[in-house]
């Protein structure tokens, strides 16, 4: 069975499940990079939110022998798990003084996103765009966000300075640059740990940058004079190597390894070994330590 079949096959199984006051339905969802995924909604009468499940996922699994019934039950599983069950305040979000301490600003790709960008206020920096979102706090899901329109500042008449140092302001506070070693990184995303901490060390010395979350931390590169803080750790000008949208890995130019080198180095690791939608960039920048200064190689 193909994806198209499979995808319609899910649906319909899907829909089966309930009765009609129950709307469900499928359509694609454009993601980071310009990433299309088909998600699927099921929302009961009465209801004005419901998760979406992104079914693309599971056509591997299905390819790899597990049943379409058995991906119904987990999609099932899922969206009860997310759906939320306590009234929404819509008002909640209609003022900017209610969402002020949750706006949070995050980097993508400038080229790969132009048709999110014309929606979107933002700002460019490199070949990257700074954008805008703001958190939904509930614990069940932490790393829910909703990005910020040109629409939603127009509601909230403000513009983008405001929005800018509103958001600024709470990254310093909420999100806080961190440094890692290779090693250290590996250790907190590794299941088997003690494997992660016989890695070797790199001959060269590489640092990753991120933010407290570790969630869009590739941000972390626009705070003010944070590579300063690498002063102790490398000398001279550094190398700035976009490993995500959630982390940048830093390497003293010094290193031994051309600009150009370091290039096709991100170009295979973001095609091999990085989800297209958390890609940021297959360029390397440059930091220029005696004026704190980051630029395009």
């Amino acid at each position: 069975m193909n994806y198209e079949a499979f995808k319609a096959r899910i649906y319909s199984m899907v829909r089966d499940e309930f009765g009609s006051d129950t709307e469900v339905t499928l359509k694609p969802v454009r993601k980071n990079n310009g990433v299309i995924l088909d998600g699927l909604t099921i929302m009961p009468e009465g209801k004005c939110i419901a998760p979406t499940i992104y079914i693309n996922q599971y056509y591997g699994r299905y390819r790899e022998g597990l049943s379409l019934n058995a991906i119904v039950r987990i999609i099932l599983e899922e969206n009860k798990h997310y759906s939320i069950d306590f009234p929404i305040d819509v008002d909640e979000f209609l003022k900017f003084d209610n969402l002020r301490d949750r706006i949070r600003y995050r980097l993508i790709n400038y080229s790969m996103n132009e048709e999110l960008l014309s929606d979107v206020p933002h700002e460019k920096i490199l070949d990257l765009a700074k954008i805008y979102y703001y958190e939904i706090r509930d614990s069940r899901f932490p790393s829910a966000f909703c990005t910020i329109r040109n629409s939603d500042t127009l509601d909230w008449g403000i513009g983008l300075e405001e929005l800018d140092k509103t958001a600024g302001a709470n990254m310093l506070s909420c999100e806080p640059p961190r440094i890692y070693t290779m090693r250290e990184m590996v250790n907190l995303l590794a299941d088997d740990t003690q494997a992660a901490r016989e890695i070797p060390d790199p001959v060269v010395p590489m640092y990753i940058l991120t933010s407290e979350s570790r969630c869009f931390g590739s941000s972390a590169m626009l705070y003010d004079h944070v590579f300063c803080e690498f002063e102790g750790l490398m000398e001279g000008d550094l190398f700035v190597l976009p490993s995500s949208v959630h982390e940048v890995i830093v390497t003293p130019a010094s290193g031994g390894f051309s600009g150009f080198e370091l290039e096709r180095m991100v170009t295979e690791i973001n095609k091999e070994c990085v989800p297209e939608y958390e890609v940021l960039s297959n360029r390397v920048y440059y930091y220029d330590r005696e004026n704190d200064e980051l630029r395009m190689f």
